[in-house]
């Protein structure tokens, strides 16, 4: 795919952390890899360094970007860039 930009999405939850890392284009999206990690408390960091290892290990293309989901009771409605404003 021209021009495509790899992402990687996160899902943390108490006890797991679902990952997928995607080929992004304009007009398209491909999953290249996905899957779940079993973790607990302070684990997430490790799950999250070894999500990295297996990308070295596939030989797959470390992400532009990484996004994770954010569940909370707040009024927010729409997606939204995370940065310092």
């Amino acid at each position: 795919m021209p021009n495509a930009s790899p992402v990687l999405a996160l899902n943390s939850g108490s006890s797991s952390l679902k990952f997928g890392l995607y080929r992004v284009t304009e007009s398209a999206t491909e999953t290249l890899l996905s899957g779940e990690l079993e973790v607990v408390g302070d684990a997430q960091p490790d799950a999250i360094a070894g999500i990295g290892r297996l990308l070295e290990e596939r030989n797959l293309p470390a992400p532009a970007a990484v996004g994770h989901r954010v569940v909370h009771g707040g009024a927010l409605r729409q997606h939204r860039l995370i940065d310092a404003a």
